[in-house]
């Protein structure tokens, strides 16, 4: 009985670590450009002025960013990329569009 239900256990175990590893690396690969571009587009409407389209970007990018950043620290490679500096940035200007916005 023992030989039987160790390698049950083990046939068991493997493919859903596999699985949350693949799952993870998925959805880096399709969340992460979403923020980049969302940061991205809102840093030009910043040095455009337009200040109502920035909070829409900004807000959108701060929602990828809490949603994901656990992936995101684990997959990104580049080391000039601040994930807790980026995170204080946006949760302060997110703030500061809901006071200015009441839509936000």
């Amino acid at each position: 009985m023992k030989r039987l239900l160790l390698p049950l256990i083990a046939a068991l175990a493997l493919p859903t670590a596999v699985n949350a590893n693949f799952y993870d690396e998925q959805t880096f690969k399709r969340r992460w450009p979403i923020f980049v571009d969302e940061f991205s587009t809102g840093t030009k409407f910043q040095e455009l002025e337009d200040y109502e389209m920035m909070c829409e970007r900004f807000v959108r990018a701060n929602n990828e960013l809490k949603n994901y950043f656990t992936i995101f620290q684990k997959y990104q490679t580049n080391p000039n990329v601040d994930l807790f500096g980026i995170r204080a940035q946006l949760k302060t200007i997110v703030k500061a569009c809901g006071e200015q916005y009441s839509i936000y």
